[in-house]
């Protein structure tokens, strides 16, 4: 007896603390929950330069930190780098001014998409997706109480939650509680609908009431962010999913499930009638803008001289490109030295003769004009960056991933998680979304936890499925 006692004794005693659903984990899977945690520090972090760098660090933690499949993954991200080396060296010497250093450049604004290479089936076990849930969880509170004070100050000063209130909401990507204008505020939008989707993804049963105030709550700072477009993306993106799936039998909603949609939809509606009156009046303006052929937006015009007059400059551009980061991607647009202040390298400007002429001079001209201007109407979006830097090859390629994807998840059941497929389809048509607004493919900082959803959950389903 005293020896099983001090035995016991001898023992730290935070071990016999641990939670449940930690305690259930491997050695790896505890260490791939810290690299999430890390991720989720950096992503949520004031620092630019490290949200840019958050999935290749990820990639590098899978490697050497948790050490999932090491050689594996080192052979393919080798093969990835050189049949991308093997692409510049082509543009290189047969486009005009090419810059392999907006090449490179570009893979890394583009990086958030490299963990879609990860194989993730070792360590995508459901208690392992439950735990990634409860960080997801403690983000949302962490992140939503601070924006609900930022729009408290935004709300004493202005007494309204209207027109420039929402440039308070960032979370502590920019803990400050006086208005900006840079991307903050979309990023942080972005990121807390995508953590809001994992975690309706990875619930097993009904709504907690403790859960239902938690994503009650990180819906009305959404809401205070006054990211329209949002709104309107992830509206539309839900809608469609449903339609996608509804034939199918799981998905039945029960009354009580109907009544909480119903009645969350009825409330963003009222929310965002009372509450933001002169945003949601600018929504008729805009879209009469934009359809505007003649007087449009400047991405109309983009948009309509790089389908219309490039093809005349350049007659292998709608069929291949102009190649990674030389036309309106965000890193032909950094490497420009023109872009949003602050966003620039310790390299010399450069921007090829057909940014300059249909991209950057639009961009001059609208932010002389609009210096703190939304996106609504900036010359660059990522769909029009796809075709302008890789043509219908690249619309073709990202269209049949994209279509592949939700065929998939559209005929997908899973036990554990019922609702699954419902998000990861709403989350795919969401990021889908977003890339006609701005280049946010590219905001490494805002879409590396989408992808990484994505990823998890596709590894899920095929260990699922393997048995």
């Amino acid at each position: 007896m005293l020896t099983n006692k001090s035995t016991s004794l001898s023992k730290p005693p935070w071990v016999w603390h641990l939670p449940s659903w930690y305690s259930v984990l491997s050695p790896q899977e505890r260490r791939l929950w810290w690299l999430c945690l890390l991720l989720f520090v950096i992503v949520f972090s004031p620092s630019k330069a490290a949200g840019q760098m958050a999935a290749i660090i990820f990639i590098v933690g899978i490697i050497f930190f948790v050490g999932l499949l090491p050689a594996k993954h080192i052979a393919r991200f080798s093969l990835l780098l050189l049949g991308y080396t093997v692409m510049g060296l082509v543009y290189f010497f047969f486009t005009p001014d090419y810059s392999l250093i907006n090449h490179y450049l570009f893979l890394l604004t583009i990086s958030a998409f490299l963990l879609l290479v990860m194989d993730l089936r070792p360590l995508a076990s459901a208690p392992m997706l439950e735990a990634i849930s409860k960080l997801v969880n403690v983000a949302l509170l962490t992140q939503t109480s601070y924006a609900l004070i930022q729009g408290g100050v935004a709300f004493s000063r202005l007494n309204s939650f209207d027109r420039s209130a929402g440039d308070f909401i960032r979370g502590t990507i920019e803990p400050g509680f006086g208005p900006t204008f840079s991307a903050s505020n979309q990023m942080f939008a972005i990121l807390i609908t995508t953590l809001l989707l994992y975690a309706l993804a990875t619930q097993r049963s009904r709504l907690s009431l403790r859960q239902l105030f938690l994503y009650g709550f990180t819906i009305v700072a959404w809401l205070m962010t006054s990211v329209f477009h949002t709104f309107l993306f992830l509206g539309a993106a839900a809608s469609l999913s449903i339609v996608i799936r509804w034939r199918l039998r799981s998905t039945r909603i029960h009354f009580p499930q109907l009544f909480l949609i119903l009645s969350g939809l009825i409330l963003i509606i009222i929310f965002i009638t009372y509450a933001l009156p002169n945003n949601l009046s600018n929504l008729s303006r805009f879209t009469k803008i934009t359809f505007d052929l003649e007087r449009g937006s400047y991405k109309t015009l983009a948009t309509y001289n790089t389908f219309v007059y490039l093809p005349q400059d350049r007659p292998a551009q709608p069929l291949l490109g102009l190649g990674p980061g030389h036309y309106s991607s965000r890193a032909a647009l950094i490497r420009s030295g023109e872009y949003i202040s602050g966003t620039t390298i310790p390299l010399p400007a450069f921007a090829t003769e057909a940014s300059n002429k249909y991209i950057l001079s639009l961009w001059r001209t609208f932010f002389l004009r609009y210096p703190n201007g939304g996106s609504t109407f900036f010359p660059f979006y990522s769909w029009l960056s796809l075709y302008g830097e890789f043509g219908f090859i690249g619309l073709m390629v990202v269209g049949f991933a994209a279509g592949r994807t939700i065929f998939q998840w559209r005929f997908t059941k899973i036990k554990a998680f019922p609702y699954m497929p419902q998000a990861i389809i709403t989350m795919v048509l969401y990021i889908l979304f977003l890339g006609f607004q701005d280049n946010y493919w590219e905001f490494v900082q805002a879409i590396t936890p989408a992808i990484l959803f994505l990823t998890l959950a596709r590894a899920h389903v095929q260990r699922v499925v393997a048995g």
